[in-house]
């Protein structure tokens, strides 16, 4: 069965006795199961590969009517996430196999991927979860007080130390687990994130700390990790934090890469943060997505064929407005009514700035591409406003307002605009850099950094013209 490849695909077969073995805490595990409303004569056991599943074994059922059991005993089996189910969507249970001797299921069919897994570690791997999930909020009113105190401009040693406090808590928590439980260890290292506020000395920025210290406490070289899907799922977070970062590419792929290089390769582990990394910059429209896309195919595309062709069709849906190539076309109605398009301004450095009267980030990033366009726009430099706006007259209000002398062009469709369909743009303020010929430069810039970029290239342009 083949689902979204951001999801989990079943293929393959994996014998019991093809497991790759090493002493465990129970060198016999038994796996018992309560099974009602189910109309299945078997029921199956995989075990995770990357964003795969691959089946370990087919169970027969003790059924009566729509009751059933089964109980089976295995032998030294590798700790970690293994799937227990029939393989159909929504009827498939995550069960932590290989660190109590006896695991018990309790579930319907039709709800099974709720099924109650018991077993101390099952019981202490959701504590686990739960506890992150909690830590998790308490994080975000903490970076929502520093914030607010940031903009009121008042002392930040209080909730600075709330942060160092915070982080103290989470330490101490992994440190406790790994004293106990070294593999569940791994599932709190790959959610704990130390805070900038407390931990960031010594780094650049808060982008520089984030790249750099996002997965610093986990050890990569555990095989645990390899039946982990907590991983793929962490890469996805670690790549859609970076594509938010006002960072260029090929810097957000550098801390990417430092990591993705940490785990041993070829493996299960590192297929899933492969796969991760792709669909988190595919969530931020970022080309990081094709790059992994790529490496995934070049090393595992043999692996699981199915797979394979669904990326490689989502790649080609994509490909077109990837940094590189020529960009997409767009033509639209001017504030007076006219038909301009992109193409028309060929021949200049073209910054192409969507924003919308409504978006109070596009609007305070204004003064500073004004700033931008009279110091560069007689050196080759020109800008087309592409609006998400719905309302003609506030569009022109805010073109007015803000004192923005350059091309504009809306639909008026807002978030339907096809102009924002054709570069799958989900936030505002988005931008590109399309360089003369109507090649796509960067992607995704602001503030000093497109400038900085802006004024790099247009030296490059004018050392160029200057050697002819």
């Amino acid at each position: 069965m083949l689902i979204q490849w951001r999801s989990l695909v079943l293929i393959g077969t994996l014998l019991l006795s093809g497991w790759s073995l090493s002493a465990q805490p129970f060198d016999k595990i038994l796996l018992q199961g309560q099974l009602t409303e189910w109309d299945e004569d078997t029921i199956r056991l995989f075990i995770p590969d990357g964003v795969s599943l691959r089946p370990v074994t087919n169970m027969v059922l003790n059924r009566t009517d729509r009751k059933a059991q089964f109980a089976v005993s295995f032998n030294k089996v590798p700790p970690g996430i293994y799937f227990l189910g029939t393989g159909k969507p929504g009827q498939s249970c995550q069960v932590l196999l290989g660190l109590d001797s006896v695991v018990q299921v309790v579930g319907t069919q039709a709800q099974f991927a709720q099924a109650r897994v018991i077993s101390p570690k099952n019981a202490r791997y959701q504590q686990i979860l739960s506890q992150y999930n909690s830590w998790q909020q308490e994080f975000k009113r903490l970076l929502n007080g520093y914030r607010t105190a940031l903009a009121r401009k008042t002392p930040l040693d209080g909730i600075k130390g709330q942060f160092e406090a915070f982080d103290k808590k989470q330490l101490d928590f992994v440190e406790s687990l790994r004293q106990t439980d070294p593999q569940l260890a791994q599932v709190a290292a790959l959610r704990t994130y130390l805070s900038y506020q407390s931990q960031g000395e010594g780094y650049q920025d808060e982008a520089d700390y984030l790249g750099k210290t996002y997965f610093q406490l986990v050890d990569f070289q555990d095989p645990f990790l390899n039946r982990l899907p907590l991983l793929h799922e962490s890469f996805k977070g670690f790549a859609s934090n970076l594509g938010g970062l006002n960072l260029f590419q090929r810097e957000k792929q550098a801390y990417a890469d430092m990591w993705l290089n940490a785990i041993p390769q070829p493996s299960s582990a590192h297929k899933a943060a492969l796969l991760g990394l792709a669909a988190g910059f595919r969530k931020r429209n970022e080309d990081g997505f094709a790059h992994y896309i790529n490496r995934y195919l070049e090393q595992y595309g043999n692996d699981n064929p199915l797979l394979s062709n669904q990326l490689r069709k989502e790649y080609q849906t994509l490909a077109f407005r990837l940094i590189g190539e020529e960009a997409p076309d767009l033509k639209f109605p001017t504030p007076e009514g006219d038909s301009l398009a992109m193409s028309d301004l060929r021949g200049k450095l073209l910054l192409v700035d969507f924003w919308a009267s409504w978006c109070g980030p596009c609007r305070r990033e204004n003064p500073r591409v004004k700033a931008m366009y009279d110091k560069y726009k007689d050196q080759g430099f020109e800008i087309l406003g592409v609006s998400l706006d719905n309302n003609h007259g506030r569009w022109v209000q805010a073109i007015k307002a803000d004192q923005l002398p350059w091309y504009h062009i809306s639909d008026l469709k807002q978030w339907r605009s096809a102009a924002a369909r054709t570069y799958g743009v989900g936030s505002i303020p988005f931008t590109l850099l399309v360089d003369e010929e109507g090649r796509i430069l960067e992607k995704g810039l602001r503030g000093a950094k497109l400038e900085a970029r802006v004024a790099e290239i247009l030296a490059e342009q004018a050392t160029a013209g200057d050697s002819k």
